[in-house]
């Protein structure tokens, strides 16, 4: 068969006057010696881990469940506060209507004559007396316009005492020393 010198490629009806050249690749003497193919040795059987089980995948499933519980439930109980409130807190449409709320009513508290003292010291566990007493709380309630003697005793320091005259409320700070030995 003689090789055609029109163009494949070349749009229809056009005649290209010029045959194709076909590159030619150069031909190989032929070898001699004919190389003998390379063994490949078979692979080795891929063996995968099997993945962890028992106990451990028993606690991460149970956790999980948990939680996914858990979230349901919360948003159930938030759903059912929703329609809740949207309905008047019923649960139904039909509500008996509320009454209107009280109106708001302002009293002025009566002050009496106690006055707030608070006793601060440089001693976390010391003990606290006033006349004697141990103190009920600190700060502690004391009538205005009484005198009274206010002390302050800790192990391995010597007492500190302070009298007052209640005015207002007041800071009383009473600084303990080291006993010397």
């Amino acid at each position: 068969m003689a090789p055609s010198s029109k163009d494949p490629f070349a749009p229809p009806g056009e005649a290209d006057a010029s045959p194709l050249e076909l590159a030619h690749a150069p031909v190989r003497p032929a070898a001699t010696e004919v190389p003998e193919p390379e063994v490949i040795a078979p692979r080795e059987r891929v063996v995968y881990k099997k993945p962890p089980g028992g106990a451990s995948n028993f606690v991460m499933w149970a956790l999980a469940g948990v939680g996914v519980l858990a979230l349901v439930l919360f948003t159930a109980k938030l759903l059912k506060r929703e329609v809740e409130s949207t309905t008047g807190g019923g649960g139904s449409a039909a509500a008996a209507p509320q009454p209107p709320p009280k109106p708001v009513t302002w009293t002025e508290v009566e002050k009496g004559d106690a006055v707030l003292i608070t006793v601060e010291t440089n001693i976390k566990k010391a003990q606290l007396y006033v006349d004697g007493e141990p103190m009920a709380s600190n700060p502690v309630h004391l009538d205005r316009g009484t005198t009274h003697v206010i002390q302050a005793v800790a192990d391995g320091y010597q007492p500190v005492e302070q009298e007052i005259t209640v005015g207002e409320p007041t800071t009383l700070k009473l600084k303990l020393r080291r006993q010397k030995r």
